[in-house]
C-alpha cells in the first residue's frame, strides 16, 4: 500500500488498505496499530493532512497504551510533522521535528535522524527560510551518504526483503483460507476452480512483479539523475570556493608532476612498447575529475558523434593517458562506459520531458545525443537502465512523466 501511495496510485492503495484492514491476525495490538498507521498514510497521500494527523496521533496513543516501544511511537513524530507542513503549519512541524531530532541524536538512530533532517528542510522551505532549508537538506544528504554505503545497503535490502516476504506470506495465507472456504461450498467445481485461480494468480503476480521491477528501475534512474545534478552543483560550488591561487597551484602541480607525459612523450612511450602509469596525487586527480565531469555535464559536448577521449583530453589541457587513468581509478570504468552513461541519462530525461521532447521519436532522441546505430543504442540503454527504451517511455507516461523540479534542470 505504501508503494502505491508514493507512486500516486490511490485506487490501488485503497484496495490494499481494505485487504490489510480485513486481514485477521493473532496479534490484535499490532493489528490495531497498523490499521491506524495505514489509514494515516492513505489520508496523507490524498492530501487530507488533518485526517492524517488524527490517525497518526491515534496510532501513537495505541503504541504507548500497549507499551510497544519507542520504535513504534517515535517513528510517528516525523510523519505527523510532515502532515503539519502539508497543512501549512511549518512552525508546529518545526517544534515536533526538533524534539524528534534531539531524541534521534540521543538514541543514535541515524535513519530517524536523516528523515527528521528532511522534514525540517521541508518545514523551513514552507516557511520561506531558504538558508535553514538548504542547511537541513545538506545534513540529510550527508547522513544518507554515510548510511547507504554498500554494506548497510545490503543489510537494508535483506531486511526489507524479509518484511516483503512476511507480507506476501500473510497475503497468500489469506487467499488460501478464502479458497478453502469456497472449496467446501462448491466441491463439484474445486479442481477447475483451483486450476483457474492458480493460473490467474501466477499471471497477475508475474505482471505486477514485472511492472513493479520496471517502476523501481525508473525510480532508481530518477534518483541517479538527481544525484548527478546534486553532484554537479556541489562541484560547481567547490570550484567557486577554490581561490584562483589554489587552483593555479594544483594546475602547476599537475604540469610538474613526475612522470607527466606530453603528447609526444606519450606517443614515444606507446611506440616503444611501454605503458608507464601516470603519477598524480589525490588532489591532482580530484581536480582532473572535476574538469572531466564538468565537460561531461555539458549535453551539447557529449551529444557530438565525434566526441572522443582525445577531444576530452584536449579540452582539459591534458593527455589521454592521464584522463583515462583518472577515470578508471575513480570510477572503475573506461571513458566509453562513462560517456554512454551520461548520454543514456540524458535520453531518459528527454523521454520523460514530454513538454519539450514529446514530439520526437525515441530514435530521434537517440540521434540527438550522439547515437547513429539504433541497435547499439537499444543494447546500451537496456544494459544501463534494465529495460528497453519503449518500455521506459510507456512507464514514464503511466507515471506522469518528469517531476517539475527535474524538468527545470
Amino acid at each position: 500500500m505504501n508503494t502505491y501511495c508514493q507512486t500516486g496510485d490511490l485506487n490501488a492503495a485503497r484496495e490494499y488498505y481494505d485487504i490489510l484492514k480485513n486481514m485477521s491476525t493473532s496479534n490484535r495490538r499490532e493489528k490495531e496499530y497498523y490499521d491506524l498507521y495505514s489509514a494515516g498514510t492513505l489520508a496523507y497521500a490524498e492530501n487530507n493532512y488533518q485526517e492524517a494527523v488524527h490517525y497518526y496521533s491515534e496510532a501513537q496513543k495505541c503504541a504507548e497504551k500497549y507499551g510497544m516501544g519507542d520504535e513504534y511511537s517515535m517513528s510517528l513524530y516525523a510523519v505527523i510533522a510532515e502532515s503539519y507542513v502539508g497543512m501549512n503549519r511549518p512552525d508546529t512541524a518545526i517544534v515536533i521535528a526538533t524534539l524528534l531530532m534531539e531524541e534521534a541524536m540521543k538514541s543514535g538512530n541515524t535513519n530517524q535522524l536523516s528523515h527528521t533532517y528532511e522534514v525540517l528542510s521541508k518545514a523551513y522551505g514552507a516557511k520561506g527560510d531558504s538558508i535553514l532549508m538548504a542547511h537541513y537538506r545538506s545534513l540529510s544528504v550527508t547522513l544518507e551518504d554515510s548510511i547507504y554505503n554498500l554494506r548497510n545497503f545490503n543489510k537494508t535490502r535483506s531486511r526489507y526483503s524479509s518484511i516483503e516476504r512476511r507480507i506476501t506470506d500473510r497475503h497468500i495465507s489469506f487467499l488460501n483460507d478464502r479458497i478453502t472456504r469456497q472449496v467446501l461450498i462448491i466441491v463439484a467445481f474445486v479442481v477447475l476452480t483451483l486450476i483457474l485461480v492458480v493460473a490467474i494468480i501466477k499471471v497477475i503476480r508475474s505482471n505486477i512483479n514485472l511492472r513493479t521491477a520496471h517502476r523501481a528501475l525508473m525510480d532508481k534512474n530518477a534518483d541517479l539523475i538527481r544525484e548527478q545534478q546534486n553532484s554537479r552543483h556541489l562541484r560547481e560550488q567547490y570550484i567557486k570556493s577554490m581561490g584562483m591561487a589554489d587552483a593555479k597551484k594544483q594546475t602547476d602541480g599537475m604540469a610538474a608532476a613526475p612522470g607527466m607525459m606530453d603528447e609526444d612523450n606519450e606517443a614515444e612511450g606507446q611506440h616503444a612498447g611501454t605503458s608507464a602509469e601516470p603519477k598524480m596525487n589525490d588532489a591532482q586527480t580530484a581536480l582532473m575529475i572535476q574538469r572531466i565531469m564538468t565537460i561531461l555535464d555539458d549535453v551539447d559536448v557529449i551529444s557530438s558523434q565525434d566526441f572522443t577521449l582525445q577531444m576530452l583530453a584536449g579540452m582539459i589541457g591534458s593527455n589521454t593517458s592521464y584522463v583515462s587513468w583518472a577515470i578508471n581509478s575513480t570510477y572503475g570504468k573506461n571513458f566509453k562506459s562513462l560517456l554512454n552513461e551520461a548520454r543514456i541519462r540524458e535520453v531518459t530525461r528527454r523521454i520523460c520531458d514530454t513538454e519539450n521532447y514529446g514530439h520526437l521519436t525515441i530514435q530521434a532522441i537517440a540521434q540527438s545525443v550522439g547515437y547513429n546505430s539504433q541497435t547499439n543504442f537499444i543494447k546500451t540503454f537496456k544494459r544501463i537502465i534494465g529495460m528497453t527504451p519503449s518500455m521506459y517511455q510507456k512507464l514514464s507516461k503511466e507515471m506522469g512523466g518528469m517531476p517539475d523540479e527535474d524538468r527545470m534542470e
